[in-house]
């Protein structure tokens, strides 16, 4: 792998079991046991890690703004994520209220604390083709990342 750039991955659907997923029997991630992590997906963040590669949570959780979920709650269930994953989350970027994550890749190309002043060669996996086209029409690399693991075998 050759890839020191920073990284951002999606949370549903890509670190763990989304609410559109057949094995899933939850609408909203909204409590911790709920949360159950794709296969892949331990060997595909270990092998991240061990290439030093910065790793940020980039997640859509309009739970909270439908008052289904407190942002304390979903702040506990990314914490449990990140500690499950041994992913060492630099940043956590969280939106609420809108339909795609533009304002999150935004926040995330300027957050210099993340990226360092690079963002040219800054990566998404997400599982959503319109995030994936989304992030690519803002200048990120973006990868479809259902299958999180042969993914990062890619970079």
């Amino acid at each position: 792998m050759r890839h020191p750039h920073p990284v951002l991955l999606d949370r549903d659907g890509v670190l763990n079991f989304s609410s559109s997923h057949p094995d899933s029997r939850f609408y909203y991630i909204t409590r911790i046991e709920d949360l159950v992590i794709k296969p892949g997906v331990h060997e595909a963040v270990a092998l991240l890690r061990a290439h030093d590669i910065p790793l940020a949570l980039v997640t859509k959780q309009r739970c909270i703004s439908k008052g289904l979920v407190s942002r304390e709650q979903v702040d506990l269930i990314n914490e449990r994520l990140n500690r499950l994953l041994n992913a060492n989350f630099v940043r956590v970027y969280v939106e609420e209220n809108a339909e795609d994550k533009t304002a999150l890749y935004r926040e995330a190309l300027a957050d210099r604390g993340f990226h360092g002043g690079s963002t040219s060669a800054m990566t998404l996996f997400d599982d959503s083709p319109r995030e994936v086209k989304v992030a690519q029409q803002m200048g990120i690399s973006a990868y479809d990342g259902s299958n999180l693991l042969e993914a990062v075998k890619t970079l």
